[in-house]
């Protein structure tokens, strides 16, 4: 598959700006050697990330938070000079583009490597969701609460705890507040369906995750591969193929 050098460039390009400052200082005489040191490791990141080579997916997420940083750090510094209302549509569609090229690139990577492996009558196993009908999906049973789930409820409750504090305690912009109220409010109708055992809750529950998405990673993996919340919320199982099933 060809690879994606759009998305490649984009993410090497947090690597490519730190060789750049490093080499400088160093031209300046500013810089202690172990910064060159420094320099050649984010230089192998960047050489890593255009030829997919092993540890290509450990460089993408670590650009991807630094990229995620940088939209945070970027709407703080915006927001002495422009109404918080206005940051809106940056701190939402912003990391989502960025999360769209971390996929577009992770999916070239892996379709490349399945590719080379069945060319290499090497066929990857994986698995295939079979929907299965909502009355067959909850009388499994799997179909029952479990740790994954509880973890989850309480992480929608803490998010919505915390947001409700910093109404109540932080003085600020309307437009903050605007934003955390809707952040409650998502919170409360994610509860809501995830008790009900409703299936809009399961692209409620990424919503969630994805306003955290720094500290709820693990969780995030739970939700789009874990056996439990497919089951029960999107009425799927999944069984094993071989590299040869179609």
């Amino acid at each position: 598959m060809k690879r994606r050098a759009t998305e490649a460039s984009f993410f090497a390009l947090p690597y490519l700006a730190f060789c750049g400052i490093a080499a400088l200082r160093l031209a300046r005489g500013e810089a202690p050697w172990g910064d060159a040191l420094w320099a050649v490791v984010a230089l192998l990141a960047v050489v890593t990330i255009w030829r997919g080579w092993v540890g290509r997916f450990f460089w993408l997420i670590l650009s991807l938070l630094v990229w995620l940083g940088a939209i945070m750090l970027l709407a703080n510094t915006l927001a002495e000079w422009v109404p918080a209302w206005l940051l809106l549509p940056l701190l939402v569609l912003a990391p989502g583009l960025v999360f769209v090229a971390a996929w577009r690139l992770g999916d070239a990577w892996g379709q490349a490597r399945a590719a080379r492996l069945r060319a290499e009558g090497r066929g990857i196993r994986e698995w295939q969701w079979v929907y299965v009908g909502r009355a067959a999906a909850l009388a499994h049973p799997l179909a029952r609460p479990s740790l994954g789930l509880w973890v989850s409820k309480l992480f929608v409750m803490f998010q919505a705890t915390l947001a409700v504090l910093s109404l109540i305690l932080l003085d600020m912009h309307w437009g903050w507040q605007v934003w955390l109220a809707s952040v409650v409010a998502l919170d409360i109708g994610t509860l809501l369906a995830l008790g009900l055992g409703a299936p809009i809750a399961y692209p409620l529950m990424f919503a969630v995750l994805a306003l955290a998405f720094t500290f709820s990673t693990p969780l995030l993996v739970y939700w789009a591969d874990g056996v439990r919340p497919n089951l029960i919320y999107r009425h799927r199982f999944e069984r094993l193929m071989s590299g040869g099933d179609t």
